[in-house]
This record gives C-alpha cells, structure tokens and sequence, in this order.
C-alpha cells in the first residue's frame, strides 16, 4: 500500500505597515503579496513579519477578531505601539495568545 503524503501547502500570516494602519493577511507567497500590494498603494508598504502555519487562515481571524477595536477599513488596523511590537517580535512564533494577554 503506498501512502500519498500530506501536500498541504504552509501558508504564511504577515504584517505590513502603509502609514499609520497595518495590515493582517494570509499569503501562500508572502514577498508576491507584498509586491502586489505596493503596487496597489499610492503609499510606501513596509513589510514588518510574516511565520508559516498549518492554520493560517484561522490564525488570521483570529487576531482580527482580537483587534476589532482598532479597525479601520478591509484588514486594515489603526494599532497602538504595544501591539504592533506583540505582532513584529518574532518570539513567540505564533503571537496569538500573547495577544491575547494584552488586549482585554
């Protein structure tokens, strides 16, 4: 019996910054996206991190469902500074429990 190996594709969750508002999406290729996305703007998009997972999509509804108080438009968050260094900081890998701790 030949087992078929699991393909399923990581994708990755990222964060950019284009002025003052960030930008929370899911990318199966995170530098296109940007790229994509600078073409779009009228303004600079910065990239600021992306990490890979399995869930990436629920991973991404979920920290919009964490920061409904700061939505703006779209995807797009009007963030405080203490939440953007919780999405940029790299440890841990996944930001959302910390996230959690923070916005109450």
């Amino acid at each position: 019996m030949i087992r078929k190996r699991n393909r399923t594709r990581l994708k990755s969750v990222y964060l950019v910054r284009c002025g003052e508002f960030y930008k929370v999406g899911v990318a199966d290729n995170v530098q296109e996206r940007i790229a994509t996305l600078k073409t779009a703007s009228p303004y600079q998009v910065e990239f600021i991190r992306s990490w890979q997972a399995r869930n990436a999509k629920q991973q991404e509804q979920m920290i919009h469902g964490l920061l409904w108080r700061y939505h703006e438009r779209g995807e797009w968050f009007k963030l405080p500074t203490g939440v953007v260094l919780v999405l940029a900081c790299p440890i841990p890998s996944n930001p959302i429990k910390a996230l959690q701790k923070i916005i109450r």
